[in-house]
């Protein structure tokens, strides 16, 4: 049997409904791997290591078996379709090395989308851990809180491989649900974040472009019925007053400031801890996430430890183009890979 990917791929074509953390499905934003299907997902895990594959190099042609295609299309229509959030269970972290469990993790991802870049060396496989002297301090190399944003990136995945001893427990909004309450009480306030804010790149632009966006990163935006959020430096006030205070007026600084009000209402936070071998795949245009600060332990298990993949859904999603903060030379997704940062 030929693999056949056609209901995997493509976006919603209907107005998605928001929800609150009350609202929140979780039957159908989450599904647990049985033991037949681990039993067969391992043994494309062992099929990709005798053909001497590394593991970005598994696609999902490498990672088919027609007896999980149903599987598959269940768990990624059940994302694109759903809630934006998919809690999959079952991933054997203490039966299996690293590497294996990576293999796995990866080859399901392919199903939901293409493994980018998450940084300016090219780094494919990426990890949420405390790394010391991390270049750049980014927050997933710290222990610190990390507020509520969306990734420059379709789908975010993440996989919980150990907890922290105590702390870094995950928060989610549904963006769609913000979008409905502005709607509602502040339709003023809507069409400014329609219009959207300019974002700095962080350094993170390819080479030879500008390191803040020649244009407004809207908050909101729609294809056709499709709608679209992002929440990065466009939609945060301290971002906006640190690099852009001089084209500030009074009305942004409202509508940002209510923005902020809205998202961090209690009821529309979801809160969950991933437990180990569960892996959380992020509808990063719908959904905000965050995590609480932690505290590592001693033990071996007791270091704060996730597997990221950054995915570009296939085909891309379409959002407004301005939506995207960054535009790479190939039209991919994710970070551009910086000569100059590879060589060091």
């Amino acid at each position: 049997m030929e693999s056949n990917f056609e209901r995997e791929d493509g976006w919603p074509t209907f107005t998605k409904k928001g929800w609150s953390a009350a609202e929140y499905d979780a039957d159908a934003g989450s599904a647990d791997i049985t033991a037949e299907q681990l039993g067969r997902l391992l043994a494309l895990v062992d099929a990709t290591k005798a053909k001497g594959l590394h593991v970005t190099e598994i696609t999902r042609d490498e990672f088919y078996d027609p007896e999980l295609s149903e599987v598959f299309v269940k768990w990624v229509r059940a994302f694109k379709d759903g809630p934006g959030l998919l809690v999959l269970r079952g991933f054997p972290v203490r039966d299996r090395p690293l590497e294996d469990i990576w293999r796995m993790y990866w080859g399901i991802g392919a199903h939901f989308g293409i493994g980018v870049s998450q940084d300016t060396h090219g780094k494919l496989m990426g990890t949420v851990a405390v790394q010391p002297g991390m270049v750049g301090a980014r927050v997933y190399g710290t222990s610190d809180m990390a507020p509520l944003h969306a990734d420059r990136i379709d789908i975010l995945a993440l996989l919980c491989i150990n907890k922290a001893k105590a702390g870094g427990e995950n928060v989610f909004v549904n963006a769609l649900k913000v979008w409905e309450i502005i709607e509602a009480e502040r339709p003023d306030v809507l069409a400014l974040l329609k219009r959207g804010y300019p974002a700095h790149r962080n350094f993170e632009e390819p080479e030879g472009c500008s390191p803040v966006t020649p244009y407004r990163v809207p908050v909101f935006g729609e294809v056709g019925n499709l709608r679209s959020c992002y929440f990065g430096g466009n939609a945060m006030l301290v971002h906006q007053e640190s690099r852009f205070a001089e084209i500030l007026k009074d009305a942004d600084r409202e509508a940002l400031n209510f923005l902020d009000s809205v998202v961090n209402r209690p009821e529309l936070q979801l809160h969950q801890m991933l437990q180990p071998g569960e892996a959380v795949f992020i509808n990063n245009m719908e959904m905000m996430h965050s995590r609480t600060a932690f505290e590592d332990g001693e033990g071996p298990f007791d270091k704060r430890l996730l597997l990221r993949l950054w995915l570009q859904g296939r085909p891309c999603r379409p959002i407004p183009q301005d939506m995207r903060v960054i535009h790479n030379p190939d039209g991919n997704l994710g970070i551009w890979p910086k000569a100059a940062v590879q060589a060091a």
